[in-house]
């Protein structure tokens, strides 16, 4: 069982949905290997559940970072964001400054 199915258990109350980092999407398309292309991804993927706000966001390590930049591009499309849970993460500009 994953950190985040336990997790989940104790937000009974809200929908929760995880997201798996794969190569390639449903059609085949080859996602980028980037925080910002899969944070694109997931925000695809989570509208295609949940069309509208707002939005709780969790991450544990990079999955974090992730999380992070969903919630900016959210934001700044003007969708409600509830909260981001970063866990075990780096803050995104020191992870951005070590790919450097």
């Amino acid at each position: 069982m994953s950190v985040y199915a336990r997790l989940a258990d104790y937000v009974p109350d809200r929908p929760f949905f995880g997201f798996r980092s794969t190569r390639v999407d449903r059609d085949a398309r080859v996602l980028q290997p980037t925080v910002e292309g899969l944070a694109a991804a997931f925000i695809t993927a989570m509208k295609s559940i949940q069309p509208d706000g707002p939005y709780d966001l969790a991450g544990g390590c990079i999955a974090g970072v992730i999380a992070f930049e969903m919630a900016r591009r959210l934001a700044e499309s003007g969708e409600e964001v509830n909260r981001v849970v970063l866990l075990d993460t780096l803050f995104p500009n020191a992870y951005h400054q070590m790919r450097a």
